[in-house]
């Protein structure tokens, strides 16, 4: 693999513990047709991970990504931590800071 300033060493990514599709209640045939339906319409895929009971079930990388690639995400996070935060508060029974204890200092 090409070392680049775009690129880490693979085993420096988070490890998750690997599970079994279908023991976790997923069928691998049904991910398989996720991965070709990527494949054919969303060209610039780079992975699909699915994690589910904290267990990583499927991982695949397309084109020339690979589990050590960096990615570009720009605001993407802020936006996607965003709305997760505000889903949080919305279902949170008490006061904010009682549910986030962590901001009562801001």
């Amino acid at each position: 693999m090409k070392q680049s300033i775009l690129s880490s060493p693979a085993d420096a990514a988070p490890v998750f513990p690997m599970g079994d599709p279908e023991e976790l209640g997923c069928e691998p045939a049904i991910l398989e047709k996720v991965h070709e339906v990527i494949i054919h319409r969303f060209p610039k895929m780079r992975s699909f991970l699915l994690v589910r009971g904290g267990k990583l079930i499927y991982e695949r990388y397309y084109g020339e990504h690979h589990a050590g690639a960096l990615n570009d995400l720009r605001s993407a996070t802020k936006s996607f931590t965003s709305i997760l935060f505000g889903i949080a508060v919305d279902k949170c029974p008490r006061s904010i800071h009682q549910c986030f204890p962590c901001l009562s200092i801001m």
